[in-house]
């Protein structure tokens, strides 16, 4: 099963950026958590403390496309040189205006502007796979960069976690700024790797004009819209039904086993060799993961949700892995990184919103009734790809090409 892994690894300084990418981005899933537990140690609530992550959440997905529009004009590494040192300070910024008890506007500018500042490295990451790989082994390449994202939504909480108990929370977020810094400098020294750097030269028509006007991008973004929304409505349901139940220490295995899920179910999806196109395998899987994240509506008891959601975590990574994939198909070469970044955006943006609107339902309708608010989104997922199918088929390819079958 490992083998296709092995062989794209094998290309020379894939590893490298990989693994840079990866630690690069441990901040995603640091600042969030972090954030809220420095506000909440400084202020005494919790509600400004999600104020402070929704911030910085919110304004990262909405400047996330413009920064990777810099990517595509820029290059990677010039970005990466002017941003990082700018983020970093920026994270600082955070913790300094928190325990400095500053204003909470203060403090909510700064997590916007950090926010604001934050390049997406997962997105630039993927943009230099599609240049030293393609057909199977892109796919290949795709989910195994989902997995490693699962991987950093793992690790990166507990560690936060753990910093914020035992030593202070502002600890967690120097350490996010650290390996944001310090891994986005590294990787910008991957020039050999680099996607080449728009140099303001003609295109074709068809390359010009916004990205989510080009066929099928408004599809992807409505199917990667409605998956935000399943993820984070999840978390805030699970947790909320855990502590009725007694146990809200069971909250972290049951998303852990998630997270497994979606892991195991990238490894595997990523080292089979798929048949047939690529548009339909994508509408597959997200008819999968809304049947799969379906019982959860039914909220069994902790043992049995815990089973729940290692399944429904299944079906996670090779949607983002098929997802991605098509973006490439759908998406010039020089706006790669452009389109790869608003389908993070989309993920992002009801991340964020869908846990606000789980925290109401939960409100009015008890703890249970929050898990409607990922079911739904999940037949969101299911029913905007099926709808969507036609535009997805990639421009300029006919029956039998490589971008139809994916192989």
């Amino acid at each position: 099963m490992l083998a296709p892994y092995r062989r794209i690894l094998a290309h020379p300084g894939a590893l490298a950026f990989s693994a840079l990418g990866l630690f690069a981005r441990a901040e995603i899933a640091m600042v969030g958590l972090g954030s809220v537990l420095l506000v909440q140690r400084t202020t005494g609530s919790y509600a400004l403390g999600g104020a402070a992550a929704g911030t910085f959440g919110l304004a990262s997905a909405l400047a996330s496309p413009m920064i990777a529009r810099l990517a595509d004009r820029l290059g990677q590494s010039r970005l990466l040189r002017a941003a990082a040192p700018v983020h970093g300070l920026l994270l600082l910024a955070i913790v300094l205006t928190a325990v400095l008890r500053a204003p909470i506007a203060v403090v909510l500018v700064a997590t916007a502007l950090a926010g604001a500042s934050q390049v997406s490295v997962g997105s630039l990451v993927r943009a230099r796979w599609a240049l030293i790989v393609d057909g199977r082994d892109l796919q290949v390449a795709f989910a195994f960069e989902s997995v490693l994202d699962e991987v950093v939504f793992v690790v990166g909480p507990i560690l936060v976690t753990l910093l914020a108990a035992l030593v202070h929370p502002a600890v967690g977020l120097l350490l996010a700024a650290v390996t944001a810094v310090a891994g986005a400098m590294l990787l910008a020294r991957q020039g050999r790797t680099q996607p080449p750097i728009g140099d303001g030269s003609p295109h074709p028509e068809h390359d010009r004009g916004p990205v989510l006007r080009m066929r099928g991008m408004l599809v992807l973004v409505a199917v990667f819209f409605a998956a935000g929304g399943v993820f984070g409505s999840a978390e805030v349901a699970v947790a909320a039904v855990a502590k009725a139940a007694g146990v809200p220490a069971a909250a972290g295995v049951v998303l852990a086993l998630w997270a497994t899920g979606s892991m195991l179910g990238g490894l595997v999806y990523g080292s089979v060799h798929w048949r047939g196109r690529m548009h339909r395998r994508f509408a597959a899987v997200a008819v999968v993961l809304a049947v799969l994240t379906a019982p959860m509506a039914l909220v069994p008891p902790i043992p049995l949700l815990a089973v729940v959601f290692l399944f429904a975590g299944i079906a996670i990574a090779p949607v983002i892995a098929t997802g991605s994939t098509l973006v490439e198909t759908l998406v010039p070469r020089a706006r790669l990184t452009e389109g790869l970044a608003w389908t993070n955006t989309a993920l992002s943006l009801t991340y964020a919103l869908s846990a606000g609107i789980a925290g109401a339902v939960i409100d009015r309708a008890g703890p249970g009734a929050g898990f409607l608010v990922p079911a739904v989104a999940a037949a969101a997922v299911g029913v905007f790809a099926l709808i969507g199918l036609p535009r997805l088929v990639p421009r300029g390819s006919l029956p039998g090409e490589p971008g139809l079958s994916g192989a």
